[in-house]
């Protein structure tokens, strides 16, 4: 950024004069001569204040207690703003100026030296030209050695002159004629460790910045992998239970179950609990149910045998100690003459029968299962009319819109 005066004019002179003082910190006074000849109410003095360090850091120049006087009626209000790179110092009065007026800047710069080094931009930044700039640097202790450049930031020209006096405690640089945007870059040396002074670096950021290998990034990665492989574990347990049921109890069969009932309770059980009323649907889900925990298969039927839809129920090989009454007395009803087709007749409000053919079950006890609270009901002494050409020992256990009769003792 350069900084912008009067429309026109020229700088005609721009002496600066530092002091090293405690810490390194640098105490400027500049005397700056400008010809308002075209005109303007101010002034804009911008110095460079943030370099390029390397690729993770800038190095920083703050620039302070800035202050403004003029001997000749030259503007005196000062105001300081960071733009970017730059600190831009404007001086302004408020009436028009014409003619040249000399300001009087005074101000303090820190973190100008680095190990013994002083490296600043001294005089530079201007929308004008500069007829004649003049730096002198005094130090408590002499220099080492001097160096300057002129022109653009880049440049590696040398500027006019650079000299010490005698003592090698003042040292002085000269630039002639500079061009609008020109910088004059003062270097000097002195002897490590005789001069205080630290840089002043600001982190950069960047990529690389961003994601650097430090303790702080490395913990904060590492937490946010725990969360993660928390969460992974957490969603496994609340969704993936029952696909784990599933896969570990595929080689027993169709009939392996992919979960057990809540506490035990039947789906039967539950029909019943839910309508007080054991009906044919009840029964149907005992029957399913039995055949999922393995008691029973259900084949279906060829329909070019059968001429419709229908299945057959088989007896599997596992004992029954561990079975309800209910469901005991169920079993007996189906296979006490071995297979029994489960036909559907096709009537869809008449589902599947399931037939019991020897004795009758016994009628159901008053006032059964309902001592334990998850009311438990038993499918026992169900009785239908007998349908024409049926044996009078027959038991029908029909998935009728209707439902069965209530058993005795159920309300």
């Amino acid at each position: 950024m350069i900084a912008s005066a009067a429309t026109g004019g020229t700088v005609t002179r721009d002496t600066v004069a530092f002091t090293v003082g405690t810490g390194g910190v640098l105490h400027a006074q500049e005397r700056i001569v400008y010809d308002f000849t075209a005109g303007g109410t101010g002034l804009e003095r911008s110095f460079l204040t943030k370099i390029r360090d390397d690729d993770t850091r800038d190095r920083i120049f703050v620039v302070e207690h800035v202050t403004a006087s003029s001997p000749d009626g030259g503007p005196t209000r000062v105001s300081v703003a960071q733009n970017g790179d730059h600190t831009v110092v404007t001086v302004g009065g408020g009436q028009p100026l014409t003619g040249a007026h000399t300001v009087v800047l005074g101000y303090d710069v820190r973190g100008a030296l680095s190990a013994g080094e002083l490296h600043w931009t001294a005089i530079g930044g201007w929308a004008v030209p500069v007829t004649s700039a003049q730096v002198s640097i005094e130090a408590p202790v002499p220099s080492s050695a001097l160096n300057c450049f002129a022109g653009a930031l880049s440049s590696s020209t040398s500027c006019s002159q650079y000299f010490t006096d005698h003592t090698r405690l003042q040292s002085q640089f000269v630039q002639q004629n500079m061009a609008p945007g020109d910088y004059l870059t003062t270097v000097v040396r002195y002897p490590q460790g005789t001069v205080a002074g630290q840089p002043i670096y600001q982190q950069r950021r960047t990529l690389t910045t961003m994601f650097a290998v430090n303790p702080l990034t490395v913990g904060a990665l590492a937490l946010v992998l725990a969360l993660l492989v928390c969460g992974i574990a957490l969603v496994y347990a609340l969704r993936g239970r029952d696909a784990r049921v599933v896969s570990k109890r595929a080689g027993e069969g169709d009939q392996a179950p992919a979960d057990e009932p809540l506490n035990g309770v039947r789906p039967g059980q539950i029909g019943t609990l839910i309508d007080e009323t054991v009906d044919a649907v009840d029964v149907t889900a005992s029957i399913v149910d039995l055949a999922v925990r393995g008691y029973l298969l259900i084949e279906e039927l060829p329909r070019e045998t059968n001429g419709r839809l229908d299945w057959r129920l088989r007896r599997l090989d596992r004992p029954i100690a561990d079975l309800y009454a209910y469901e005991r007395l169920l079993l007996a009803a189906l296979f006490d003459l071995g297979t029994v087709p489960l036909d559907d007749g096709g009537h869809r409000g008449h589902g599947a029968r399931c037939r019991r053919y020897g004795r009758a079950g016994p009628a159901h006890e008053p006032g059964a299962d309902r001592a334990r609270g998850d009311r438990r009901g038993r499918c026992a002494g169900l009785r239908r009319p007998l349908h024409a050409g049926q044996d009078d020992q027959g038991l029908h256990c029909a998935r009728a819109h209707g439902g069965l009769p209530r058993v005795p003792g159920q309300r």
